[in-house]
């Protein structure tokens, strides 16, 4: 059998990996800040629905969209029963918090919260981001594992 050269074992692993990217190590969400709006407490009705609120009697405003994804450890395992934690601006690029000057959309929850399945999924129902002065379009998530430090960061929109 020949020698394989060091630049050719590293060459084919490149390769496979490449052509198999389940086989490579996923990257890690970037850590950011929570911001200066996370909820100072949370709102009465705190589901994973933001676009309708128990008792109000109308959906917020702005354009309904699903956020969906799945909790995955660097190789890409599920982990179960992470906590998910959404909260935003409404249509109008207000927060539901003190500082903030009030007049957000009382239809709009805000903010919403979830636990991940058995697969690591997740799922929410909200309105799209819009941007306001000085941010552009965003999301604010954190992920708390069972018995792990949690995660914040944001989802940004493209374009």
């Amino acid at each position: 059998m020949p020698e394989l050269s060091r630049r050719t074992v590293i060459g084919a692993s490149l390769a496979l990996l490449t052509a198999n990217p389940a086989l490579a190590a996923l990257t890690p969400t970037p850590r950011q800040s929570t911001g200066p709006f996370y909820p100072s407490r949370l709102p009465l009705d705190h589901d994973n629905d933001l676009v309708t609120v128990r008792g109000r009697p109308a959906p917020a405003q702005g354009i309904v969209t699903h956020l969906f994804g799945r909790v995955v450890d660097r190789e890409g395992r599920a982990i179960p029963d992470a906590v998910v934690e959404i909260w935003q601006c409404d249509a109008l690029g207000r927060y539901h918090h003190p500082r903030d000057g009030g007049g957000a959309d009382p239809n709009f929850q805000g903010f919403g919260r979830m636990r991940a399945d058995a697969d690591g999924a997740w799922r929410f129902r909200t309105i799209k981001p819009v941007p306001y002065p000085g941010r552009t379009p965003h999301i604010h998530i954190q992920v708390i594992p069972p018995g792990g430090r949690p995660l914040a960061s944001q989802l940004y929109v493209a374009g």
